[in-house]
């Protein structure tokens, strides 16, 4: 159900309003433990999701999406429910 509303948000993106959804390094949850959520929610390959958690662990933050604010909203409550630290921009 959730993945349906979000390949339809998808889908209805108004281009001018894109933003872009950032993942935020933290101190308290693993290396492995955020790859599985970036596989879970996202649905990246292992590669993808140890790139972007390797990227977020050095730099500090790193884009894990772009779209809709409230396509990206949606993405940043899931993200919030595995205590993941996210923003928009």
């Amino acid at each position: 159900m959730v993945i349906e509303k979000r390949k339809k948000l998808e889908q209805n993106q108004d281009k001018e309003a894109i933003r872009s959804l950032y993942l935020i390094n933290d101190n308290v949850n693993t290396f492995e433990y955020v790859l599985e959520c970036l596989m879970s929610i996202f649905e990246f390959s292992e590669e993808q999701a140890y790139q972007i958690t390797l990227i977020t662990h050095l730099r500090g933050t790193c884009i894990l999406k772009t779209g809709s604010p409230e396509l990206l909203s949606q993405y940043q409550e899931e993200l919030r429910s595995c205590n993941l630290s996210s923003k928009i921009e």
